[in-house]
C-alpha cells in the first residue's frame, strides 16, 4: 500500500463538513510535527488555526499559541492563511493579501464588492508585517503582484500579493 503523504489529507479533507475537515487538518498538523519534513496547511477559519497551533511544538523563537493569540482579525481579512513546517523546516506562515473584499476568509454577503486599492493592501501588509515581528517573526518578505518582481523585506513594496513570516525553528545542522 502506497503511505499518504500528510498533504494529501489536507487535500482529501470534506469542504461541504467544516467539522470533519478541521478534524483532518488537525491529524494532518500532528502527523507533520511527528513524522514530515515538510508539510502545508491551509486555513478556512480562524478556530482550526488556533486549534492547530496549540498542537505545532515551541521551536526556537517561534511560539505558536502567541503567534495564534495574535493575529486576531488579521486572519479573517486575508485572502488565504497557510502554514508550513515540519521536522527539518522552519515554521512559516503566509498571508495572502486580499485583492478585493470578496477574497476575504472572514468575507459577509454585503462586503462583496468592494476592490482594493494597491494603497489598501499595502495597508494590509504593513498590518501583517507588525504582527508578524510583534510574534517574533525572524524575517518577513513580500512577494509582489507582478510576476517576476523581487520581494520586498520589511516593507510592503508597490504591488502586494503575499506576506512570508518565517521563525528561527531553533533546528540544527543534523535536521537541515
Amino acid at each position: 500500500m502506497t503511505p499518504i503523504a500528510p498533504q494529501q489529507i489536507s487535500d482529501r479533507a470534506a469542504p461541504d463538513n467544516p467539522e470533519s475537515r478541521k478534524n483532518d487538518l488537525i491529524q494532518l498538523a500532528q502527523l507533520g510535527e511527528r513524522l514530515a519534513p515538510h508539510y502545508v496547511i491551509n486555513f478556512d477559519d480562524r478556530d482550526t488555526f488556533a486549534e492547530v497551533m496549540n498542537i505545532v511544538r515551541t521551536r526556537g523563537q517561534f511560539a505558536p499559541r502567541r503567534v495564534a493569540a495574535a493575529i486576531g482579525d488579521l486572519f479573517d481579512q486575508a485572502a488565504e492563511v497557510i502554514f508550513a513546517s515540519g521536522t527539518r523546516t522552519d515554521p512559516e506562515i503566509i498571508v495572502r493579501v486580499p485583492l478585493d473584499a470578496a477574497s476575504q476568509i472572514g468575507v459577509t454577503p454585503g462586503d462583496r464588492d468592494h476592490n482594493y486599492s494597491v494603497a489598501e493592501r499595502q495597508d494590509f501588509t504593513w498590518r501583517v508585517i507588525a504582527w508578524a515581528r510583534a510574534a517574533g517573526a525572524a524575517t518577513v518578505s513580500v512577494e509582489q503582484l507582478a510576476f517576476g518582481t523581487t520581494c520586498a523585506v520589511n516593507e510592503p513594496g508597490t504591488d502586494p500579493f503575499q506576506v512570508y513570516a518565517t521563525w528561527d525553528g531553533g533546528l540544527d545542522d543534523e535536521h537541515n
